[in-house]
């Protein structure tokens, strides 16, 4: 595939319709902005995962509340190779 011939042939059509380039790129701008005033952010919940109706979600949520929530950082010295699995 020529990337270059393809580069090409993106700038001469912007360059014969430099207004729908321009209302493209401000429709596209504008929809950037209305997504960042959402603020959505990432979720780890277990709901994500599962549906709230299986056996997995209700046997991790058991776990949950026995055990809590916290992370856990565990630290392992040795050989790369024979810790873990290839």
């Amino acid at each position: 595939m020529d990337v270059r011939g393809s580069f090409e042939r993106v700038v001469r059509a912007s360059a014969r319709r430099p207004r729908r380039v321009l209302v493209i790129a401000t429709v596209l701008a504008l929809l950037g902005a209305g997504l960042a005033l959402l603020r959505l952010e990432p979720s780890a919940a277990t709901s994500t995962l599962a549906g709230k109706g299986s056996e997995s979600f209700r046997a991790t949520e058991r776990y949950r509340e026995r055990f809590g929530d916290h992370s856990i950082v565990v630290l392992v010295r040795g050989e790369l190779s024979q810790l873990v699995l290839t």
